[in-house]
């Protein structure tokens, strides 16, 4: 059996700069796949990039970052009084208590895939914005949604392949088992994940040639979230500009030629 291996830049559509990063890693680096974030002003831009350089693209569904598509009146459990998602913990805090209407976030996540097609974009998977799409219960809305619109591949948090500080060992083993629902539904997935063993590490392309070097057979998904430099995103989005250094690193490169690239439209 050949290793494959899917490298997919999430959260495209939330900055220019982001943008910039992500074209630049799939025409000059590794980057194979992209997920868009379509609530961020960015996103028509993402948009048209994406099919200008024909970009395999999926959704990055989005319930916890700045505001919604649809109007506030129509998601009014979803967002704050400033009309913003909930954060994080805080959606996650009122998921379990049951303050979140399941016919919002469906409405929601209809709309969001709408808004691509609305553009002509053909999304050939999805995941989410801080992986709540692994949720207990929150996944088969999700999943629900998306085999409306045919979207019939997704992201599968796996088992971290190697060790990693114990903090995001955990982290990763949290999700994980959260996102086992996906075994259990009608999707195509990739065998394994990797990513939050160097989002969270300064060496960034020692531990990308570590973690390809290590493949094993099958598919793998290898998340990354690149950026490009500018005078207002260096400081808040550094590590995300070093992401992009090694994603585009001639060592790197030359280390992939020994795996098969490919895309979640690949996934059959």
């Amino acid at each position: 059996m050949d290793t494959f291996l899917i490298v997919n830049a999430d959260d495209l559509g939330r900055s220019s700069a982001i943008n910039q990063g992500v074209i630049s890693a799939f025409t000059h680096g590794i980057v194979t796949s992209t997920s868009l974030m379509v609530n961020f002003p960015a996103f028509a831009e993402a948009a048209d990039l994406v099919l200008r350089h024909h970009l395999p693209v999926g959704i990055h569904f989005n319930l916890t970052e700045g505001h919604p598509v649809l109007p506030s009146h129509k998601i009014s459990s979803l967002i704050d009084d400033q009309g913003c998602f909930w954060p994080k913990n805080h959606f996650i805090s009122r998921w379990f208590s049951r303050r979140l209407k399941s016919a919002e976030i469906c409405c929601e996540l209809q709309a969001q895939v709408q808004k691509c097609l609305d553009l002509n974009l053909r999304l050939d998977h999805f995941d989410s914005h801080h992986h709540i799409h692994g949720l207990p219960r929150l996944g088969n809305l999700f999943h629900q949604v998306a085999l409306q619109f045919g979207i019939v591949r997704c992201r599968f948090v796996s088992r971290a392949a190697w060790s990693m500080p114990l903090y995001y060992q955990l982290q990763q083993q949290t999700v994980y088992w959260a996102n086992r629902w996906v075994k259990k539904m009608e999707v195509k997935h990739p065998d394994y994940f990797y990513g939050f063993e160097w989002m969270h590490l300064h060496a960034k392309e020692e531990t990308l040639l570590r973690l390809i070097a290590e493949l094993p057979q099958g598919i793998s998904e290898l998340m990354c979230h690149p950026s490009a430099a500018t005078e207002k995103s260096v400081s808040k989005l550094g590590n995300r500009v070093k992401e992009l250094e090694a994603l585009c690193s001639s060592v790197v490169k030359d280390a992939v030629n020994q795996v098969v690239p490919i895309s979640f439209e690949d996934l059959r």
